[in-house]
């Protein structure tokens, strides 16, 4: 069997850079490392394009990726990759991201999602950041609770990612966490690649998740610019081999559906900014070509 998911459309592409080139000492003291520091006096303002773009209102903020990640990802297409990637490893390895000591049966009155994710290789070239904003789909509003799903460039060693199986052979990677159970639609992916960021704001259609109370669900995602029709029974069989690595894990597994998508503008044409309300597609017009 084989599920289709809709299409999330992108109408904002955003790609931003550190302030790497630019050499003024003031500002080369405050933006260090994708992290603001206290401006000095009389310094002159950072520019816009230079600040940390973040969703607003109520912000849809996740873990971002560390310092010394996104340095070794500076040295993109260089001799010095391999290096840097033990490196790195040694220095993460005790930061395993998920823990397998993990527990989940259900019985909390939350959900835990799983993100299935392909295209996205562990080659240190990229990381990525799936971001969930819960939806009112009766008032068609946006509602304050959300949650990043992160992918680090060099695997399980940073962000939210399962360490899969050796029995498990796949290309895909999971990731997930606990959250409140309810309707969430999927409005952002980011790309980090050393200092620069490429943001994919899915204003055109943005998916629309439900995850139950006391269940596990699975999302099909993509590091693509899109997300493509999955076989429903081996993703589900996937994911339950992954998941008896994680034998606390216990609730029960289906594949989250999608009950539709989200249409809105974006409030700033330079960063993906969620307005309150936005328009509801069925799913059945959110699936049509």
């Amino acid at each position: 069997k084989t599920l289709s998911i809709p299409k999330p459309l992108v109408s904002l592409q955003v790609r931003r850079r550190a302030m790497a080139q630019q050499t003024t000492p003031e500002r080369d003291q405050r933006y260090v490392s994708g992290k603001l520091r206290p401006a000095a006096r009389n310094a002159p303002p950072i520019p816009a394009a230079a600040r940390k773009n973040q969703l607003s209102p109520a912000g849809l903020s996740g873990k971002r990726t560390s310092s010394i990640l996104r340095w070794s990802l500076a040295a993109r297409g260089s001799m010095r990759v391999p290096l840097l990637a033990f490196v790195v490893a040694t220095l993460l390895a005790a930061c395993s991201t998920i823990d397998q000591n993990t527990a989940f049966d259900g019985s909390t009155g939350s959900a835990f999602v799983v993100v299935a994710a392909d295209g996205m290789p562990t080659d240190g070239s990229e990381a990525h950041a799936f971001a969930f904003r819960r939806v009112n789909i009766a008032t068609e509003t946006f509602l304050n609770d959300s949650f990043t799903v992160t992918f680090g460039a060099l695997g399980a060693i940073a962000g939210d990612e399962f360490r899969k199986p050796p029995e498990l052979q796949t290309a895909t990677r999971f990731g997930g966490r606990s959250i409140p159970p309810g309707d969430y639609a999927l409005v952002l992916r980011t790309d980090t690649a050393g200092a620069s960021d490429q943001r994919y704001c899915y204003t055109l259609g943005a998916p629309i998740f439900r995850l139950d109370d006391g269940t596990v669900g699975v999302i099909p995602a993509s590091g693509d610019d899109h997300i493509v029709a999955v076989q429903r029974d081996l993703l589900q069989a996937q994911v339950r081999t992954l998941l008896a690595s994680y034998p606390s894990i216990t609730a029960p597994l289906s594949l989250a559906p999608t009950i539709g998508s989200a249409m809105f503008e974006s409030r700033h044409s330079d960063r993906c900014s969620l307005p309150a309300a936005f328009t509801f597609v069925e799913a059945a017009r959110a699936n049509a070509p």
